[in-house]
């Protein structure tokens, strides 16, 4: 069971990131790959991360499930709300912290999703799960 982080860690891993996010332009060939073999990383803090993952997640649900997947065409609506002309005008207003709710509600919704209960009669041809 997963426990949630102390006030101490949590200022450590925020320290971190806010290392990470300072030095990403300038780290050196031999820190990249250390880095990126021991640490997980960060949710996107910007709109444009957020609209690359939000494209990449909906690539890969649609390679996985295939485009009669609800959870896709949820995804894929989030999707063509980010590329509207008047949402990536308000992109300022979207701070990493509201970005990072977004990528918690998509995982959030993934959970709901599969964790419906099939029965084989849901996996005849034709019929959407």
């Amino acid at each position: 069971m997963a426990q949630a982080m102390s006030l101490t860690q949590k200022q450590k891993h925020k320290a971190r990131e806010e290392a990470e996010d300072a030095s990403v332009n300038n780290r050196s060939l031999a820190e990249a790959p250390q880095l990126k073999s021991t640490d997980p990383l960060a949710p996107p803090s910007d709109f444009a991360g957020l609209k690359l993952l939000t494209e990449t997640f909906a690539g890969v649900l649609a390679t996985v499930f295939g485009a009669g997947n609800t959870y896709y065409q949820d995804i894929l609506g989030a999707r063509m709300v980010l590329k509207e002309e008047g949402v990536a005008l308000l992109a300022e207003q979207f701070t990493p912290l509201k970005i990072r709710q977004y990528c918690w509600a998509f995982i959030d919704e993934g959970r709901r999703h599969f964790a419906q209960v099939l029965a084989p009669e849901d996996f005849v041809s034709g019929r959407p799960i």
